[in-house]
């Protein structure tokens, strides 16, 4: 079962909510290894460019002032809608923001200074996601309320202050 399950054969193979399988391949033959130092410029050349393409507002914002419509919606879904509004949502939010303050902690320890901040910032408001992302997951089990507002405050106020640090850091 678990093969034809996986393979979406026989009896299977109509079950158009599970994802099909995939595979990344990475090829690396043309890979070399680069001096830190080049390493570090050529990252912050993309963190520049990253930044100066970063939206003006503060999209945990926008997200937070649409929350108590999803709330409403969410909580009497199956649980698998759960899943899939949290993968696309907080899961995401908490995943991007603990690999920024890692990639800002790398470049801290590798000599670009007045980024620890920015760092400690972004890893506030990954740890705020994984919070709400719990606490949506008991509503959508329980189908009863969850008061998340208080972590989409500190969500809001950790993209507002990491973003601010990082605009400071890189105007120099």
């Amino acid at each position: 079962n678990d093969f034809h399950g996986l393979f979406r054969l026989g009896e299977f193979a109509g079950d158009v909510s599970v994802l099909p399988p995939f595979a990344e391949i990475a090829k690396l033959d043309a890979a070399r290894v680069l001096p830190t130092r080049v390493l570090v410029d050529r990252a912050m050349a993309l963190a520049r460019l990253h930044l100066a393409a970063a939206p003006r507002t503060n999209p945990i914002a926008r997200r937070a002032a649409r929350l108590d419509d999803d709330l409403a919606w969410l909580r009497d879904q199956p649980l698998g809608v759960f899943h899939q509004y949290a993968f696309a949502t907080v899961r995401q939010v908490g995943s991007c923001f603990d690999l920024t303050s890692a990639f800002l902690n790398w470049l801290e320890e590798n000599g670009q200074h007045g980024l620890s901040e920015a760092a400690a910032a972004f890893s506030r408001l990954s740890t705020e996601a994984k919070t709400v992302q719990f606490k949506l997951a008991r509503m959508a089990r329980l189908k009863r309320d969850a008061d998340i507002a208080p972590h989409m405050a500190q969500m809001v106020a950790a993209w507002d202050e990491g973003m601010s640090r990082l605009t400071d850091r890189f105007a120099h």
